[in-house]
C-alpha cells in the first residue's frame, strides 16, 4: 500500500511539474530576414514573407519594416497574395502540443484577429484600429488552450481591404507541454525504480 501511495504521489508531482517542463518558442524577425525559414514558425506553418510570396528573390527583402515580417499566407516565390483575410496554421503534429500562442501587430487597416484551437473553437479575439506607423508591434493578442493551438487568422474589418502587405508581425511566443501520454511514461519509470528499491 505504501508504495502504491508513492507511485501515486510521484505521477502526481510529475504531472504538476509539467509546466516546468514546458518548451517555449520565440520568433523575431532580426537581419537578415530570410534566417526565419529554418526556425520554429517558418518550419512549422504556412507563414512567409509578403515580398517572396509576390515573386521578390531576395530573402532578406523587408521593405520599410525595420524588424517585423510583412505577411503573407502562402510559403514559396511567387506563391500569391490578396484578400481580406490572411490564414496561418499550424502544422497539427506542432499545434496539438501547443498550450499558449502571443505575437505582436501593426496592422495597417482595421482588423480582426482570432487564435484558434485544433478543433477551430476561437480562443482570443481583438480588433485593432490599424493605421500606426511606428513598427512597434504593440497590439498583442494572446491564447491558452487545453486542446493545442491550430493557428490565427487576421481579417480586415471592412470586408475588402487587403491583409497582406498591409500587416506586419513580430514578436512571437508559443508554449509546448508535455503530452500526458509522456507524463504516464514518467509516472511508470517512477513506480519502476520505487519496485526496484522495495527488492
Amino acid at each position: 500500500m505504501k508504495s502504491l501511495i508513492r507511485v501515486s504521489l510521484a505521477v502526481c508531482v510529475l504531472s504538476m511539474g509539467a509546466s516546468s517542463m514546458a518548451q517555449v518558442f520565440v520568433e523575431t524577425f532580426p537581419d537578415p530576414l530570410g534566417s526565419y525559414w529554418g526556425r520554429w514558425l517558418y518550419q512549422n506553418s504556412n507563414i512567409n514573407s509578403y515580398y517572396h510570396a509576390t515573386g521578390d528573390p531576395n530573402p532578406d527583402q523587408r521593405g520599410n519594416n525595420p524588424q517585423g515580417l510583412w505577411i503573407a499566407d502562402t510559403q514559396g516565390l511567387n506563391s500569391g497574395v490578396g484578400g481580406p483575410t490572411a490564414i496561418i496554421n499550424f502544422n497539427p503534429g506542432f499545434g496539438a502540443g501547443l498550450a499558449s500562442l502571443s505575437f505582436g501587430l501593426e496592422c495597417f487597416v482595421e482588423s480582426r484577429v482570432d487564435i484558434y484551437d485544433m478543433s477551430s473553437n476561437v480562443l482570443a479575439t481583438a480588433v485593432f484600429s490599424g493605421g500606426d506607423f511606428g513598427f512597434g508591434h504593440e497590439d498583442i493578442i494572446t491564447a491558452f488552450s487545453t486542446n493545442g493551438i491550430g493557428g490565427f487568422s487576421i481579417t480586415a474589418t471592412d470586408g475588402q481591404s487587403q491583409i497582406e502587405g498591409n500587416t506586419s508581425v513580430d514578436n512571437f511566443r508559443a508554449e509546448a507541454v508535455p503530452e500526458p501520454a509522456t507524463i504516464a511514461v514518467l509516472g511508470l519509470g517512477a513506480a519502476a525504480l520505487l519496485r526496484r528499491r522495495r527488492k
